[in-house]
């Protein structure tokens, strides 16, 4: 009835990680509908990547190396319907489908999901996890909003020493588990975990996930969401400046904040926050869209900007968005002097 035809990137059903990989639908009816899923090393993402269409073509970006299952659901208006499927490889050199230590900066070490997970970790935002000690003075409470597995966490913890504290929040209950790990690990005995999604007032979020991808945790709320492929589930949420007076959480001296495209959603849930205490801000802002509603938002505070991998300084808003190139920036967001 139907049959799948790899278009691009496939060669004998293997193909290296970072590349695109096309297939093209062969059906023998025009009537017949389908819906496309994917088994990821034997997760099957239950949400379907399109729903009942007539597509022909499909086009993947795989994240995270493994086995995968390109598998099609049809069915056609005689009341006919099965499955096909089409198995394929992603397979790097060298690496591994098992959890995996990254060593890292200043002697600390991460647990990752896969070799290729750890390699990454290893080199990810250098110029900025460089300059934590220079930026965090000890003793300072540091929001890390979008803890991940602790690529920051761990760093933070040190910088701020005993008489600090970093306060994680991270909804992706798969970071979680690697971020509990890695707290351990590497004794950082002053980070709190909280396991919600920092919102503009939602209660619930719609999340995607990726058991294999660390850097694969959505909210609804991101440009990339429903582009990625992942499972969806409900992470609890709060705003920022109610979670404060709900659980008397002191105020930030320093907040980091890496929201994978949702930045400019989270922030008016907590201007109480950021007008009470006009914290360092270190921002990964995901390309100009975002960069468009984030930075004026900020500017409201008297924020100042430095591009962290540039070293380049703006007095405001407009003057960091005409260079504002397309992709992810780090931006370290410095507040006013009077603050």
């Amino acid at each position: 009835m139907i049959e799948i035809i790899p278009t691009d990137g496939l060669q004998d059903g293997e193909m290296p990680l970072g590349r695109f990989c096309g297939f093209h639908l062969d059906r023998s009816r025009p009537s017949v509908e389908t819906r496309w899923f994917l088994n990821h090393n034997r997760i099957w993402n239950v949400k379907p990547l399109c729903d009942w269409t007539h597509h022909e073509e499909l086009k993947l970006f795989p994240e995270a190396p493994g086995h995968y299952t390109l598998a099609i659901q049809w069915r056609d208006v005689d009341g006919s319907g099965g499955w096909v499927r089409h198995r394929f490889l992603v397979n790097p050199a060298g690496s591994s489908f098992q959890p995996t230590r990254a060593g890292a900066r200043q002697g600390l070490e991460y647990w990752a999901p896969n070799a290729n997970e750890a390699q990454g970790i290893s080199a990810y935002e250098s110029a900025l996890l460089a300059r934590l000690s220079e930026l965090v003075p000890a003793g300072a409470v540091v929001y890390d909003i979008g803890a991940n597995i602790g690529l920051y966490a761990a760093p933070l913890s040190r910088a701020v020493g005993e008489n600090g504290q970093v306060l994680c929040f991270e909804p992706n209950p798969v970071c979680i588990a690697y971020l509990q790990a890695n707290l351990e690990r590497n004794r950082c005995d002053n980070c709190r975990i909280l396991p919600l999604a920092i919102t503009a007032g939602e209660d619930r979020v719609p999340f995607t996930i990726n058991f294999a991808n660390t850097l694969l945790g959505l909210s609804h709320n991101s440009a990339f969401y429903g582009s990625k492929v992942g499972q969806e589930v409900l992470v609890p949420g709060s705003t920022l400046d109610r979670l404060t007076v709900d659980m008397e959480l002191p105020d930030p001296t320093v907040m980091k904040i890496d929201v994978e495209g949702a930045e400019h959603a989270l922030l008016p849930g907590m201007e109480a926050v950021l007008e009470r205490a006009r914290p360092l801000l270190l921002f990964e802002i995901h390309g100009e869209a975002v960069a468009a509603v984030v930075l004026p938002f900020l500017d409201r505070f008297g924020y100042r900007y430095e591009d962290a991998d540039l070293g380049s300084h703006f007095a405001d808003a407009p003057s960091l968005l005409e260079s504002f190139a397309k992709g992810v920036r780090q931006i370290i967001c410095h507040p006013p002097t009077d603050a």
